[in-house]
């Protein structure tokens, strides 16, 4: 027997009855961000026929999945799990330190709901490279600052990343130039 499906929204309509997923589900799975706990995550695919929704960690990481059965459902319908385009942007300057430096710290600004891999995801001011840098031995430094009349340039300069050199772009958040430094480092923040 043949089966005609006459335009998207019918479709949706014929995926919704087949799988018993909720229609705003399946429009709020399209979205670009999924939130699970207060913890988000970018949104990379929605299996509808798997049920299945594959995301990874804002910056970066490993993927998850996880697959809605009628609990998972429930947690959306609950508000526990959401979706959206946007990210809040609340940054919190906060003492920010790395495995390996035992008690060292630098001043630095993070979004608690952005991590890589579950680590921070820092943001320094070019003063606050400099301290960094002072806090490497010689032979391992993490950045070459150049602070020139045309403005500051940072650069990544890692012998071990082999993507290194590269030039770190700076932003302005809170009215504030700050350059991003994941990098893929453990960085967390100190208590």
């Amino acid at each position: 027997m043949a089966f005609y499906v006459s335009s998207f929204s019918d479709e949706q309509e014929v995926q919704n009855e087949y799988l018993k997923l909720p229609l705003k589900l399946i429009g709020d799975a399209r979205k670009n961000y999924i939130c699970i706990d207060n913890t988000y995550y970018k949104n990379l695919h929605f299996d509808f026929y798997g049920r299945k929704i594959h995301f990874h960690n804002v910056g970066g990481g490993f993927q998850k999945s996880i697959v809605f059965t009628e609990d998972r459902i429930k947690e959306y319908e609950e508000g526990k799990i959401s979706f959206t385009n946007e990210i809040p942007q609340t940054y919190v300057y906060s003492k920010i330190t790395i495995e390996g430096w035992e008690n060292k710290f630098v001043y630095g600004y993070h979004n608690p709901l952005i991590k890589w891999n579950g680590w921070t995801i820092p943001y320094f001011t070019f003063e606050a490279l400099k301290e960094i840098n002072n806090l490497c031995d010689e032979d391992n430094l993490l950045f070459r600052l150049y602070d020139e009349e045309s403005g500051k340039t940072v650069e990544y300069m890692n012998k071990y990343d082999e993507e290194a050199p590269y030039i770190i772009i700076p932003t302005i958040i809170n009215g504030i130039t700050l350059y991003e430094c994941g990098l893929g480092f453990t960085w967390s923040v100190m208590d």
